[in-house]
């Protein structure tokens, strides 16, 4: 099963930053950070950052704007 986690480590503010972890079955696959997240832009776009950092091969993405 593949299971994607994402914590906001940023106590909920309007733009926030995101760890993330892929597991597939018990086994971690990938792990992250993605910082300045707007909130409001909502959980697709942040799935998407996710996706965009992994397919770069960057562990950790910013938003610029």
């Amino acid at each position: 099963m593949l299971t994607l986690y994402i914590h906001n480590i940023s106590k909920c503010a309007p733009i926030s930053d995101y760890e993330y972890v892929v597991m597939v079955n018990a086994e971690k696959i990938a792990e992250g950070k993605v910082y300045n997240h707007h909130r409001a832009d909502g959980w697709k776009k942040l799935v998407g950052k996710i996706l965009k950092s992994e397919s770069i091969g960057e562990d950790d993405i910013e938003d610029k704007g």
